[in-house]
């Protein structure tokens, strides 16, 4: 048998089904920032979407691309909802190819340096 992890505790569980009960009480509106918002968003973001999602069209994940100034958009051909289950070798290397380019690359850079006061 598999050991549970226990990181925020043996009873998290109940956060948790709370958490998804109460997904369903409350207007989805109030889970996704205004498009002004996400203009401000600066951060390189990966956006990773499957061509056949049955959740989420791909024009959502345009919309959101078109949106945040510093996103990449990457459509997987035949892939639904769950990419990483799908195609878990596709993700994981378009993932750490965007995290070598976007995030390592900066943070050595970044190190090599010298510090600014």
């Amino acid at each position: 048998m598999q050991e549970v992890p226990t990181a925020l505790g043996p009873d998290h569980w109940h956060s948790v089904l709370e958490a998804i009960h109460g997904l369903g009480t409350h207007a989805h509106a109030e889970d996704f920032p205004e498009a002004e918002e996400l203009h401000r968003i600066g951060v390189p973001v990966l956006l990773i979407q499957g061509d056949r999602d049955h959740l989420f069209p791909v024009e959502i994940a345009m919309e959101l691309y078109r949106l945040l100034p510093n996103a990449e958009l990457c459509v997987l051909p035949n892939t639904d909802h769950f990419i990483p289950q799908e195609r878990p070798d596709w993700f994981n290397a378009i993932v750490l190819d965007f995290l070598a380019r976007r995030y390592v690359g900066n943070v050595a850079k970044s190190l090599d340096s010298p510090a600014t006061t």
